[in-house]
Protein backbone atom coordinates (compact mmCIF):
# COMPACT_ATOMS: atom_id res chain seq x y z
CA UNK A 1 0.00 0.00 0.00
CA UNK A 2 1.66 3.37 -0.89
CA UNK A 3 0.66 6.69 0.86
CA UNK A 4 -1.60 9.20 -0.85
CA UNK A 5 0.37 11.63 -2.82
CA UNK A 6 -0.42 14.86 -1.20
CA UNK A 7 1.35 13.16 1.84
CA UNK A 8 4.78 14.46 2.73
CA UNK A 9 6.01 10.94 3.92
CA UNK A 10 6.90 9.88 0.66
CA UNK A 11 9.54 12.52 0.16
CA UNK A 12 11.16 11.56 3.79
CA UNK A 13 9.97 14.94 4.82
CA UNK A 14 8.41 13.72 8.20
CA UNK A 15 11.60 14.81 10.01
CA UNK A 16 12.21 17.80 8.66
CA UNK A 17 12.57 21.09 10.69
CA UNK A 18 12.82 23.67 8.34
CA UNK A 19 10.92 24.71 5.38
CA UNK A 20 11.45 27.89 3.70
CA UNK A 21 10.05 28.45 0.27
CA UNK A 22 9.03 32.39 0.62
CA UNK A 23 9.89 34.96 -2.35
CA UNK A 24 10.84 37.96 -1.70
CA UNK A 25 8.57 39.45 -4.46
CA UNK A 26 4.76 39.90 -3.55
CA UNK A 27 3.23 37.34 -5.70
CA UNK A 28 5.93 36.20 -7.32
CA UNK A 29 6.37 32.91 -6.04
CA UNK A 30 5.04 30.14 -8.06
CA UNK A 31 2.26 28.65 -5.28
CA UNK A 32 -1.15 29.25 -5.22
CA UNK A 33 -4.55 27.72 -3.66
CA UNK A 34 -4.90 26.37 0.00
CA UNK A 35 -2.97 25.71 2.73
CA UNK A 36 -1.57 22.05 2.13
CA UNK A 37 -3.46 20.15 5.49
CA UNK A 38 -0.90 17.37 4.95
CA UNK A 39 1.82 19.86 6.24
CA UNK A 40 0.62 18.94 9.40
CA UNK A 41 2.32 15.59 9.09
CA UNK A 42 5.66 16.93 9.85
CA UNK A 43 5.62 17.00 13.29
CA UNK A 44 9.09 18.10 13.89
CA UNK A 45 8.37 21.20 11.66
CA UNK A 46 10.18 24.26 13.68
CA UNK A 47 10.14 26.53 10.69
CA UNK A 48 7.38 27.05 8.16
CA UNK A 49 8.03 30.18 6.05
CA UNK A 50 5.76 30.42 2.84
CA UNK A 51 6.13 34.14 2.16
CA UNK A 52 5.24 35.98 -1.33
CA UNK A 53 2.80 33.51 -3.05
CA UNK A 54 -0.46 33.36 -4.25
CA UNK A 55 -2.27 31.15 -1.04
CA UNK A 56 -5.55 31.50 -0.45
CA UNK A 57 -8.26 30.52 2.04
CA UNK A 58 -8.09 29.88 5.46
CA UNK A 59 -5.04 28.23 7.84
CA UNK A 60 -5.95 24.84 7.76
CA UNK A 61 -6.85 23.37 11.35
CA UNK A 62 -4.09 20.28 11.38
CA UNK A 63 -1.81 22.43 11.34
CA UNK A 64 -2.43 23.08 15.30
CA UNK A 65 -0.29 19.77 15.44
CA UNK A 66 3.07 21.27 14.29
CA UNK A 67 3.61 21.89 18.04
CA UNK A 68 7.41 22.74 17.60
CA UNK A 69 6.74 25.58 15.25
CA UNK A 70 8.62 28.58 16.05
CA UNK A 71 8.62 30.56 13.21
CA UNK A 72 5.71 30.71 10.79
CA UNK A 73 5.83 33.11 7.89
CA UNK A 74 2.54 33.43 5.65
CA UNK A 75 2.95 37.24 5.19
CA UNK A 76 1.89 38.59 1.22
CA UNK A 77 -0.27 36.10 0.19
CA UNK A 78 -4.03 36.46 -0.24
CA UNK A 79 -5.01 34.36 2.73
CA UNK A 80 -8.47 35.21 4.17
CA UNK A 81 -10.77 34.64 6.82
CA UNK A 82 -9.33 35.46 11.10
CA UNK A 83 -6.50 33.75 13.02
CA UNK A 84 -8.34 30.73 14.38
CA UNK A 85 -8.72 30.90 18.08
CA UNK A 86 -7.13 26.88 18.29
CA UNK A 87 -3.51 28.69 17.13
CA UNK A 88 -3.26 29.08 20.30
CA UNK A 89 -2.04 25.34 20.85
CA UNK A 90 1.28 26.59 19.33
CA UNK A 91 2.93 27.50 22.38
CA UNK A 92 6.43 27.59 20.99
CA UNK A 93 6.03 30.36 18.66
CA UNK A 94 7.85 32.82 18.46
CA UNK A 95 7.86 34.74 15.42
CA UNK A 96 4.05 34.93 13.86
CA UNK A 97 4.02 36.86 10.54
CA UNK A 98 0.60 37.35 8.69
CA UNK A 99 1.00 40.73 7.33
CA UNK A 100 -0.40 41.84 4.10
CA UNK A 101 -2.81 39.25 3.52
CA UNK A 102 -7.14 39.51 3.23
CA UNK A 103 -7.35 38.68 6.93
CA UNK A 104 -10.12 40.42 9.21
CA UNK A 105 -10.54 40.25 13.24
CA UNK A 106 -12.34 37.23 15.21
CA UNK A 107 -15.21 38.09 16.82
CA UNK A 108 -14.17 37.14 19.58
CA UNK A 109 -11.52 39.60 19.88
CA UNK A 110 -8.36 39.29 17.94
CA UNK A 111 -6.22 40.87 20.79
CA UNK A 112 -7.35 37.65 22.92
CA UNK A 113 -5.75 35.29 20.42
CA UNK A 114 -2.32 36.87 20.89
CA UNK A 115 -2.30 38.19 24.53
CA UNK A 116 -3.13 34.21 24.76
CA UNK A 117 0.45 33.62 22.74
CA UNK A 118 2.16 35.28 25.59
CA UNK A 119 0.59 33.68 28.61
CA UNK A 120 2.26 30.87 30.81
CA UNK A 121 5.20 28.97 28.68
CA UNK A 122 4.74 30.65 25.16
CA UNK A 123 7.59 32.52 23.74
CA UNK A 124 6.17 35.02 20.98
CA UNK A 125 8.58 37.44 20.24
CA UNK A 126 7.58 39.43 17.09
CA UNK A 127 4.05 39.44 15.74
CA UNK A 128 3.46 41.10 12.44
CA UNK A 129 -0.51 41.49 11.15
CA UNK A 130 -0.50 44.77 9.31
CA UNK A 131 -1.66 45.40 5.77
CA UNK A 132 -5.14 43.16 6.26
CA UNK A 133 -8.05 43.69 5.29
CA UNK A 134 -9.29 44.51 9.43
CA UNK A 135 -7.36 46.19 11.71
CA UNK A 136 -5.82 42.76 13.94
CA UNK A 137 -4.34 44.45 16.75
CA UNK A 138 -5.20 48.15 17.18
CA UNK A 139 -2.72 50.74 19.20
CA UNK A 140 -4.43 50.53 22.45
CA UNK A 141 -4.15 46.26 22.01
CA UNK A 142 -0.54 46.43 21.06
CA UNK A 143 0.34 48.63 23.88
CA UNK A 144 -1.39 46.15 25.97
CA UNK A 145 0.40 43.19 24.69
CA UNK A 146 3.66 44.61 24.97
CA UNK A 147 3.06 45.28 28.77
CA UNK A 148 2.09 42.27 29.07
CA UNK A 149 5.31 40.54 27.46
CA UNK A 150 7.13 43.02 29.57
CA UNK A 151 5.80 41.94 32.79
CA UNK A 152 6.87 38.19 32.32
CA UNK A 153 9.68 36.48 33.89
CA UNK A 154 11.70 36.45 32.29
CA UNK A 155 10.57 39.82 30.04
CA UNK A 156 10.27 39.43 26.46
CA UNK A 157 10.47 42.07 24.10
CA UNK A 158 7.67 42.00 22.00
CA UNK A 159 7.77 43.61 18.66
CA UNK A 160 4.25 44.02 16.63
CA UNK A 161 4.40 45.11 13.15
CA UNK A 162 8.15 45.99 12.41
CA UNK A 163 8.79 42.63 10.19
CA UNK A 164 12.74 44.13 9.60
CA UNK A 165 13.50 43.92 13.68
CA UNK A 166 16.02 41.13 14.94
CA UNK A 167 13.42 40.00 16.72
CA UNK A 168 11.47 39.00 13.76
CA UNK A 169 14.43 37.49 12.21
CA UNK A 170 13.80 33.63 11.61
CA UNK A 171 17.55 33.27 11.07
CA UNK A 172 18.30 31.72 14.84
CA UNK A 173 15.52 29.51 14.34
CA UNK A 174 17.21 27.71 10.89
Amino acid sequence: MQPAADQPGPLGLLQLRVLDLSVEEPGRGGLAGSLPGSFAAMTQLQVLMLAGHSFSGTLPPSWTRLQQLRVLDLSRNSLSGSLPSWYVSMRKLAILKVQINRLVPSGSGTWEFYEYLLAGGAQLQCLCVAGNVGELVNAAAAARLQGKAQGRRPPIELVIDAPGSSACDPAPFK
